[in-house]
């Protein structure tokens, strides 16, 4: 068997079947004539064509055919009523085209567009099945070869040969040629099958190609009629479904043609075309309006907008939007309108509810008395909020905040300082959709806020609404508030520690006058008795005369604290400044104390002073500061040890320090130690003193534009240290 490809006779797309024709007649004149060549292969009593079936004689196509030439499925793209018309069409050409060259069997495969496999449309002639020769492999098919190629397949059984293959029992000859539309895109193949060995002539390969190209043009037409009736439905369902009513006018915009769908079912025609649409729908108010519109639209051929009240079904008037548009047809003329008309009830309604909202929202935005903002939250590229933008502000924001002119601007292009605790609180409120009320103060702005933030919209926004208050005069109020309780309540404490601490002044005080004063009164009898008695003067007499100085000396000391403290609380404590030495003052005060009665064998003094040390100084008040502190040491050292009294300059200022070894400070008392009345910790209670020395001690200091300070644990001893100016700049005789 050979394969034969008639590629010079082959059917190309676009070949219309008048050229088909034409050609077969031309090539009929040198040949046999088309009568001839029919009779011979038509005729079934031809000893040629004896074993041929009559048309009339072959099977009917569908079901009822023993066998298809082509296994595939029944699924064209066409189908319905369309499918059973195109078959019969198909039918009518395959049994035309199997008349004309006598085949005995022959088969029209349509493509599936939706599978790209060909379905059997219809077949004749088959006797037997072939099954398993069309399924043996796609190479051996012979459609799909030739609507692969693209090209006629001819195949004529030989026992030998390179192209060689089996046909099914009791066909020699089988020819498949492509039905090429007039887009040269295939829609099927129209096979033919002869029992005996065939040799195609040209008139022959012409009068198929005819048929095949009527058979293409079938299908074209079906496919055509088809997607036009499924166009048509489509439109018609959208119509139905719509909202809107779609209508149609004629060319001269004077009848309403067809409308129909939308909820204004007074457009409905039911009884033909309408010519009194603009009386019959169109409020009255409004004809004249809506008819210029309409003949300008009519005029020009251009689109056609306006809004006119339109009569409802149930004799209301409502607002409609009539939109249409001209359809050309090839010479450029308008063939008709078509359009629609949209309720806009429900669009005023919702407008109209929608402008209340806003008037309400407005009104109320205008008029409250807070501050009232909407921003724009800005992050970087890394989530982080870096500033916001703001959207809208009520008229009262300028007065909350100060700032002017803010819609469209940012926070940071206003406030340039502005603290990041605001970007981060809004931008968490963003993110999250969480609210958040607080109250916080702006330092760039000088302003504290009660704020109430919320986001605006979905997970996805970014827009936070802010009702704030500038709190910063009740802020301002509360703060002052808070200090004068404060020093309300600190005065409070101070009178009770005033109280508290004066009357252990009196108690104390007391203590104190009565001692010397008994001691001297004691001393005084005795004295008195001693000389009453006549006798000589003796070391008794000494006694108790160095005794009663040593007790007014005390007497007068506790005297001067006390007018001295008295002349610091009334702020007239003078300085009589005058040149000084320090270090010689320090020596003479260190002297006094050698033989002072308060003084044990326990007790070492050392004086540490390397050169002089020359100032403008008050030598009384500096002597009663060095004896204050020389007393506390030797009174806080019961158990004896050093006292030392160092004295340095430093730059230009003088540096005196006294140490000791004795019981030391507690932290606890330290803060308060230079305080009136304040003594050194719990063991003060068996030390004499009033607690005064300290107090003038650092008032004097202070007055000569110096400081004392004290380091001092309990049990390590305590080091004071005073340091003052030695050539002060104000005045001497201050």
């Amino acid at each position: 068997m050979s394969v034969i490809v008639a590629r010079e006779w082959s059917h190309r797309s676009g070949r219309d079947s008048g050229a088909a024709l034409r050609e077969y007649h031309e090539r009929s004149a040198a040949d046999t004539s088309h009568e001839e060549i029919e009779g011979q292969r038509m005729d079934p009593r031809s000893g040629d064509s004896s074993n041929l079936a009559h048309p009339a004689e072959l099977p009917e196509a569908g079901a009822g055919s023993d066998v298809s030439l082509l296994t595939v499925s029944h699924d064209p793209v066409i189908n319905g009523g369309a499918v059973s018309h195109l078959q019969q069409e198909l039918d009518d050409v395959l049994r035309e085209v199997m008349r004309v060259q006598g085949a005995e069997a022959g088969a029209v495969h349509v493509i599936n567009h939706l599978t790209g496999d060909l379905s059997l449309m219809t077949q004749h002639g088959v006797e037997q099945r072939v099954a398993a020769w069309t399924s043996a492999g796609e190479w051996r098919d012979i459609p799909h070869r030739a609507l692969r190629q693209r090209e006629r397949i001819s195949v004529e059984h030989q026992t030998t040969g390179a192209d060689s293959m089996s046909l099914p029992s009791g066909f020699s000859t089988i020819q498949s040629i492509p039905l090429l539309g007039s887009d040269r895109e295939p829609s099927g193949v129209l096979t033919i099958a002869f029992r005996k060995s065939h040799t195609f002539s040209q008139q022959e390969v012409l009068l198929t190609d005819l048929y095949a190209s009527k058979a293409a043009s079938v299908i074209e037409r079906e496919m055509l009629r088809e997607h036009l009736r499924l166009s048509e439905h489509r439109l018609r369902a959208l119509v139905r479904s719509s909202t809107s009513t779609v209508w149609r006018m004629s060319a001269d915009g004077t009848e309403l043609i067809e409308a129909g769908g939308g909820a204004i079912r007074q457009h409905e025609v039911s009884n033909g075309p309408s010519d009194t649409w603009l009386i019959d729908r169109v409020h009255p108010d409004d004809r004249e309006q809506t008819l210029l519109a309409w003949r300008h639209s009519v005029a020009t051929g251009s689109d056609y907008d306006h809004v006119h009240r339109s009569l409802a079904p149930d004799g209301e008037y409502r607002h409609v939007r009539a939109l249409a548009v001209p359809l050309i047809d090839e010479r450029g003329n308008v063939r008709e309108w078509v359009g629609t008309a949209t309720d806009l009830s429900e669009m005023q309604q919702a407008e109209a509810a929608l402008r209340e909202s806003e008037d309400r929202y407005h009104t109320l935005f205008n008029s409250i008395d807070e501050g009232f903002c909407v921003i724009e939250m800005l992050f970087d590229a890394s989530g982080v909020p870096v500033d916001y933008r703001f959207i809208e502000a009520n008229p009262a924001f300028e007065g909350q905040t100060g700032l002017y002119n803010a819609v469209g601007r940012t926070a940071r292009e206003l406030v340039p300082a502005l603290e990041s605790h605001w970007f981060e609180t809004y931008g968490k409120v963003a993110l999250t959709g969480e609210p958040s009320r607080f109250i916080n103060g702006s330092e760039p702005m000088q302003r504290w806020f009660d704020v109430y933030a919320f986001r605006v919209g979905g997970d996805d926004s970014r827009i936070v609404a802010i009702l704030f208050n500038d709190i910063t005069e009740r802020k301002r109020v509360e703060d002052e508030s808070a200090r004068l309780l404060d020093r309300e309540r600190a005065a409070r404490e101070a009178a009770v520690t005033t109280a508290r601490m004066r009357e252990e002044f009196l108690a104390v005080a007391s203590h104190e006058l009565k001692t010397p004063l008994t001691s001297m009164k004691v001393a005084a009898q005795l004295l008195a008795r001693q000389l009453r008695s006549g006798e000589t003067v003796s070391d008794r007499v000494e006694t108790l005369a160095t005794h009663l100085l040593g007790e007014t000396n005390r007497l007068d000391a506790l005297v001067a604290d006390l007018l001295d403290a008295s002349q610091v609380q009334q702020g007239r404590l003078k300085l009589r400044r005058e040149p000084v030495d320090l270090a010689a003052l320090a020596k003479a005060v260190l002297e006094r104390w050698t033989d002072a009665p308060e003084r044990t064998d326990r007790h070492r003094l050392e004086l540490d002073v390397s050169e002089p040390v020359p100032g403008m100084i008050d030598p009384v008040r500096m002597d009663r500061v060095l004896t204050n502190l020389i007393s506390n040491a030797i009174k806080y050292s019961p158990d004896g040890g050093t006292i030392r009294v160092s004295v340095s300059r430093g730059g230009d200022q003088a540096q005196l320090v006294v140490s000791d070894e004795g019981i030391g400070i507690p932290d606890d008392a330290r803060s308060q130690l230079f305080a009136p009345f304040t003594r050194g910790g719990q063991e003060s209670g068996r030390i004499a003193g009033i607690g005064l020395g300290l107090y003038i001690s650092d008032q004097i200091v202070a007055q000569h534009g110096g400081t004392i300070t004290v380091e001092s644990a309990s049990g390590e001893g305590s080091r004071f240290q005073v340091l003052v100016p030695l050539n002060p700049q104000a005045d001497l005789d201050e």
